[in-house]
Order: structure tokens, then sequence, then C-alpha cells
């Protein structure tokens, strides 16, 4: 059972994740901003509004855990549930963006892998929010963490090309993350848990499935859809 004293020591500790797991994507987007003459060509009104609103996920996400620390639960439910408009707003500026990079590179598979990213998150972020209700608040910050996780895929789409690693590092980034950051934030707030061993895995199960899903078939059915003729 989590004393008060524990779980503000918690919600701090998700907080420094927070905070951490934003200058990780601003770097990303640095990196790849800046290196290169084409760097900012690519960042067009969509793809500004975009990243203002999956760095506005990052920052709710610290504040959040800040808030709750300091026992400011009326800010933290007000703010979570403005978070929706958000998600929606995060999805909805998404989408463009990857079919307009999918039309430009002639290539759907980004936009699948990126449309089943989209899935995953919000599955993940609904049943954060189905935990709060029910009063588990220890699974709704770990699933908020998960579904956080994977959003820091998106930002590393362009690093391979501007660091010479191979392809796939976004992907590989997602499921690392899913899996450390949990446990990590486990290590500091009391010991591993089984639950959330259980979490990650199925995290990371998910992102396999969809990665399958993505490649195998949606990328063929978008492609048949987009190109066609």
């Amino acid at each position: 059972m989590e004393t008060h004293q524990r779980r503000a020591d918690n919600d701090r500790l998700m907080g420094w994740i927070g905070l951490s797991l934003i200058l990780i994507c601003l770097t990303a987007f640095a990196l790849t901003a800046g290196v290169g003459s084409d760097g900012l060509k690519q960042y067009r009104p969509m793809v500004f509004v975009h990243g203002v609103t999956m760095l506005s996920w990052f920052t709710l996400f610290t504040v959040q855990s800040w808030l709750m620390s300091d026992g400011a639960f009326a800010r933290h439910y007000m703010f979570g549930r403005l978070s929706i408009g958000l998600v929606i707003l995060m999805i909805a500026s998404s989408i463009p963006v990857a079919i307009q990079h999918a039309k430009d590179v002639q290539d759907t598979r980004l936009l699948s892998i990126h449309l089943m990213a989209m899935l995953r998150f919000a599955i993940l972020y609904g049943a954060a929010l189905g935990c709060i209700i029910l009063g588990y608040t220890g699974l709704h910050r770990r699933l908020m963490l998960l579904a956080t996780t994977i959003l820091i895929s998106p930002t590393m789409n362009g690093l391979p090309g501007v660091l010479d690693f191979a392809g796939g590092l976004e992907l590989i980034t997602g499921m690392i993350a899913a899996i450390l950051l949990p446990n990590l934030f486990d290590l500091g707030s009391g010991g591993l848990r089984r639950s959330t061993l259980f979490l990650s895995a199925s995290a990371v199960f998910l992102e396999m499935i969809g990665l399958v899903f993505a490649i195998g078939f949606l990328e063929g059915v978008l492609a048949g859809v987009m190109f066609a003729g």
C-alpha cells in the first residue's frame, strides 16, 4: 500500500522521466532540422502544428506528474479532461503529415507503421483513463508512460539518414523504451512489479503485431489506394 509520501515521490520521479523525454525529442528534432541543407524545408505548417501538439503532450505528461506530487488534484483532473482534446488534435495533425510524407517518397511503409502506432497509443491512453476511473492509480501511471513511449518513435524517423544509422531505428527505440522506462520507474519507486513486466511485455507484443500487420498487409493496401493507376 502506497503512503502519501511514497506516492508523491513516485509522481515526482515520473515527472523527471517526462522531462527527460522532452529533452530527447527536442534533440532529435534539432538534429533532423539542423543537419543538411534541406533540414528545415521539411517543416511545413502542418508538420509544425503536429510537432507542437506532440511536444504539448510530453509537457502535459510531465506537468501532470508534478501536479500530483504537489497534491494539486483538481488541476490534475482538469488537465486530464483537456488531454482528450489534445489527443484528438495530435492524431488529427499527425495523419495528414504521414500521408503527405508517403506521397513525397512514394512509399507507404512509414505511413502504415505510423497508423498502427497511433492505434496503439489510443488503446493504451483509453486503458489509462479507464484505470483512473476505477481507482487504479498505479496502473494509470504506467499505462500513461507506456502510451507516451510510443510517441518517442516518430521523433526518430529522420535520424537514420542524419546519423547514418540503419533504417528502423525508430522501431527499435520504441521497443527499448517500452521495456526500459516502466521498469526503471519501478526500480526508482520501490522495486520491480510483476504487473509492470507484464505491461511492458504486452506493449512490445502489441508493437510486434502492429508491425507485422502494417508491413504485411496495411502497407500494400495503402499503396494500392494511394498510388493506383
